[in-house]
This record gives C-alpha cells, sequence and structure tokens, in this order.
C-alpha cells in the first residue's frame, strides 16, 4: 500500500481521539529514493495531524513523532503494510500533551550520522541483540565484560550503568576516532547501550569491523530496558 494512502475509517478515527502518544521508531533497509519517501512521510503525517521529526536516507527511516492515540495507531498500521518496513518496532510513550510543535521530514545522507568515510552496513550484522533479561543476566554470569555507553559526554553525565565505560564524545560522529583507545579490550565481550538502539545498531557494526568479535547490544536502548 502506498504510504499516502490511509483508508478513510482510519484516518476518521484518527481525528476523533485526545490522548497523545510519542512514537519512536527507526529501521535499517535499502531506500532507493529518499526524497520521494519524504514526500510521501510528509503528506501522511500531516493527513494523521502528526508532528515530530523524520529523517530518511538510503540507509532506512528514524523517526519520532507524536499525535492523538488514533493517529499514532493508524500510522504503524499503515507503516506495517508497506514492504520496506515490515516487523519495524515502535517504542510507545504517553503525554498530556503533544510535545512537538511542528512537523520536519527530510531526506539526508544518514539517519544517524556516524560519518565514517565508505558505507557501514548494518543489516550485515551487527552486535547480537540482548533482552534486558539477556542482558543482566551476561553481566551476573561474567563481571569481565565491558558496558559501553555509546551516547555522548551530556547524556552520560545524567545516567549510566554502574561501572560503564563512556568514549567522551561530544556527538556521535567522534565515536570512529575513540575505537583505538579500546584495543587492549579487543578480546572481552562488549554490551553496548543507548537511547533506544539505533546508534549502538552502527556503533556495533564499527566495532566489529575494527576486529571487535565479542559484540552484543541492548534491545530496544534504555527505554526498553526501564520498561521491563
Amino acid at each position: 500500500m502506498p504510504l499516502e494512502t490511509v483508508p478513510g475509517d482510519r484516518y476518521h478515527h484518527a481525528m476523533s481521539e485526545e490522548k497523545s502518544i510519542v512514537l519512536l521508531y527507526y529501521h535499517f533497509t535499502s531506500i532507493e529514493d529518499p526524497k520521494a519517501l519524504a514526500s510521501e512521510q510528509r503528506y501522511l503525517c500531516q493527513k494523521l495531524a502528526l508532528k515530530g521529526r523524520i529523517l530518511i536516507a538510503t540507509e532506512g527511516i528514524n523517526g519520532t513523532l507524536g499525535g492523538n492515540a488514533a493517529s499514532a495507531r493508524a500510522y504503524q498500521e499503515t507503516m506495517s503494510e508497506h514492504p520496506l518496513f515490515k516487523g519495524m518496532e515502535f517504542k510507545i510513550s504517553e503525554y498530556a500533551t503533544n510535545p512537538f510543535g511542528k512537523l520536519s521530514v527530510k531526506a539526508r545522507k544518514e539517519i544517524v550520522t556516524l560519518g565514517v568515510d565508505g558505507p557501514l552496513d548494518t543489516r550485515r550484522g551487527g552486535g547480537e541483540h540482548l533482552s534486558p533479561a539477556q542482558w543482566r543476566q551476561m553481566i551476573e554470569e561474567d563481571p569481565d565484560v565491558v558496558l559501553f555507553d555509546t551516547r555522548n559526554r551530556y547524556e552520560s553525565d545524567i545516567g549510566k550503568f554502574k561501572g560503564a565505560v563512556c568514549p567522551d564524545t561530544e556527538n556521535f560522529r567522534d565515536l570512529p576516532e575513540k575505537i583505538s583507545e579500546y584495543e587492549h579490550l579487543k578480546d572481552k565481550k562488549w554490551l553496548m547501550y543507548c537511547t533506544g538502539g539505533i546508534r549502538c545498531e552502527k556503533a556495533s557494526v564499527l566495532f566489529k569491523e575494527a576486529g571487535f568479535q565479542h559484540v552484543f547490544q541492548l534491545h530496544g536502548g534504555i527505554v526498553n530496558y526501564w520498561k521491563e
């Protein structure tokens, strides 16, 4: 189903509920024409009165949208019917009012900027995903693991896992310059985490390509961890 096509009954119900829902999502997939998809997404979100930010690149989509409950549900259903986005996961939060004042949909070079030279194929195999329960179990069974915070220093200063290694970066794109500092820990198990999971998707591939073989990532990031 084209993204601009929203069934009439789905659209009608989307305009009738007041609860504000925020959707956080990303999906790595091959997109041939990011600008065309951005236009479709803009049309869909405007029709459903959704606000927030969507970034689209040849590597995939990354979005945070807010609107009433029915609009959010209609967006999820429409996206799940698109062949490029089947199986895409949404993290859902409730708010008293929509925290976003406008809609921004843009085509970019990357959906999360790492800035390495050449393509970084996240679909080829990054870190193994761990559920929160598996994450805790691995830490308990092997206290010598490296807990690695892929977020920037400002986020890490607010709160992090006990004993986590923080690369002290200002931006995610600074991470590639830090890898050489961890060569002596290359043979250990690396457990990576971030806010919602998207930065770990790229960071884990980056580290594996640099020779770090035992790389894992917290599925859904901290957002998912605290919900469970």
